[in-house]
């Protein structure tokens, strides 16, 4: 999916999936460029504390824990083997709209 939409608080779980047949899958990783073009990469689950999970081999897609209008951008999935890089294309973007309204 190269689109998604979410309210801000909730959970959203951005997809990857990878095959590496010939060659053992050696690492994934997630970059993210904000609506003002500033780009983290990669994207550090472990030093999140609890905002991002997945990212790993076993586990590619990126989950975040609790979307916030920051998180707004382009999200980029790659994976590494012996062989080589590969990038998902075309990328993933993410709109997060307003708060969820309860009663």
């Amino acid at each position: 999916q190269t689109s998604y939409t979410q309210i801000s608080g909730q959970q959203i779980i951005l997809g990857c999936t990878v095959q590496s047949p010939n060659s053992a899958l050696q690492e994934v990783q997630w970059t993210f460029t904000n609506n003002q073009g500033q780009t983290t990469d990669p994207i550090s689950v472990s030093n999140s504390n609890g905002k991002y999970s997945g990212s790993s081999i076993n586990s590619p897609s990126l989950t975040i824990n609790s979307v916030a209008s920051t998180d707004q951008g382009v999200y980029s999935c790659f994976a590494r083997n012996l062989v080589g890089t590969s990038t998902n294309n075309p990328t993933t973007s993410l709109t997060v709209t307003g708060s969820m309204f309860i009663l």
